[in-house]
């Protein structure tokens, strides 16, 4: 979801559709070439997504494209002029060097991130907010980011 948020920001930006007031990016697949170092060294402690498993989804989803194409893997992109961005991801997870990148562009292209890398967590963990303390923290954070953002909006 957090890749296809970034991708659709880009797509309105290149319309020259209005853009939100800001983007929220929960553990964002954005470099579909897979090719971050965290692939590997997070393969043992995320429970939730592995290389494997993203393999067949990604030759899926390129649907012959190349992984490299701007409109699929948003770390290749041009994203100046994005919106604020929020981007969180777990340290425990496989997509890490992918939130890391992407809000390294990010910032090249001066475009205002914050990133949180919530220490041992493992992929949207914020789906596990009544059952781990650091799922309800992280929607918290989330959702003060986005009235932040909804309130500084014209």
């Amino acid at each position: 979801g957090g890749g296809l948020a970034a991708a659709t920001l880009l797509a309105l930006r290149d319309r020259g559709e209005p853009l939100p007031a800001g983007g929220a990016l929960i553990s964002p697949w954005a470099d579909l070439t897979m090719s971050g170092a965290s692939y590997r060294t997070r393969a043992d402690v995320d429970p939730m997504v592995s290389f494997e498993g993203l393999e067949p989804s990604a030759e899926a989803y390129l649907a012959g494209k190349d992984p490299k194409d701007p409109t699929v893997s948003a770390v290749y992109a041009d994203l100046a002029g994005l919106p604020p961005l929020l981007i969180h991801v777990g340290d425990h997870e496989v997509l890490l060097d992918d939130s890391v990148l992407l809000a390294e562009r990010a910032r090249e292209a001066d475009v205002d991130v914050e990133l949180w890398v919530a220490p041992e967590m493992f992929h949207v963990w914020h789906a596990f907010a009544g059952l781990v303390p650091e799922g309800a923290e992280a929607l918290a954070v989330l959702g003060e980011w986005v009235r932040a953002r909804l309130a500084a909006a014209p």
